[in-house]
């Protein structure tokens, strides 16, 4: 059973508030990879009551903050081996549709994920052969991102952005198959490991058994050419018997 830690910092919205002031699908989005993660430890963490105009949660700003806070404790005492980091934005917004192509879904590289990205976008296309992935960067300090990719407890981290322009089916496959890849990541990482380790014992373990075997023989060896003499009393020196 894995353990899964999800955070949406920015999934707080006010319907009375006409301009863009949250991710408007992180919340959804966020609850249907839980719905996928059924039968695993997950911990949701989403913010409910800040609005993003007070404090962005994801900059250095909010360094400290109470949210920001929790979301360290639910890492130390959950242990996850994977943190999902769950945003969204405007894919018909010029900016976006500039830098990301009108991509179903952003997943970001950081230096805490380089191992194992590409893999893991590959297990997202496996599941959803029709999800248009973009691997971004972040163009600004992600602090949750700096925060828990060093977290001592936090196994693996990732943010991904998914597009508002996807109606609820569309968001529901493309967290589906962020909830696939993010278990694939998890079971088959430690594998490789555990391979290796079982090779370099079994080198290690013919290293010792060859070594033996040569000490063994140097021994035999070195009583044939230069035999021991051994001393008894009133017989003086007897030697050995050798081939």
């Amino acid at each position: 059973m894995g353990r899964f830690l999800i955070a949406s910092p920015h999934s707080f919205c006010d319907s009375t508030i006409v301009n863009r002031h949250c991710d408007t699908h992180a919340f959804d989005a966020s609850n249907d990879i839980v719905e996928n993660l059924k039968g695993h430890m997950v911990v949701y963490h989403p913010n409910v009551s800040d609005l993003r105009s007070s404090g962005d949660y994801n900059r250095p700003e909010t360094d400290g903050a109470p949210w920001r806070e929790k979301l360290k404790q639910h890492a130390s005492e959950l242990k996850p081996d994977f943190m999902i980091e769950v945003h969204s934005f405007p894919g018909d917004h010029p900016q976006y549709m500039n830098i990301w192509n009108d991509a179903d879904l952003v997943v970001f590289e950081s230096k805490y994920n380089k191992k194992f990205l590409h893999r893991l976008v590959k297990s997202l296309k496996r599941s959803n052969e029709n999800i248009v992935i973009h691997i971004g960067r972040p163009w600004h300090p992600v602090s949750i991102t700096d925060d828990m990719g060093s977290h001592k407890h936090v196994k693996r981290h990732t943010l991904f952005e998914f597009n508002e322009n996807r109606n609820i089916d569309q968001r529901k496959k493309i967290a589906a198959a962020v909830a696939e890849a993010v278990l694939d990541i998890v079971e088959n990482t430690d594998i490789p490991c555990m391979k290796n380790i079982i090779t370099i014992a079994s080198i290690v373990i013919v290293l010792i058994l060859i070594i033996f075997i040569a000490l063994d023989v140097s021994s035999c060896l070195f009583q044939t050419r230069f035999p021991v003499y051994t001393y008894h009393p009133g017989e003086g020196l007897r030697k050995p018997y050798s081939i």
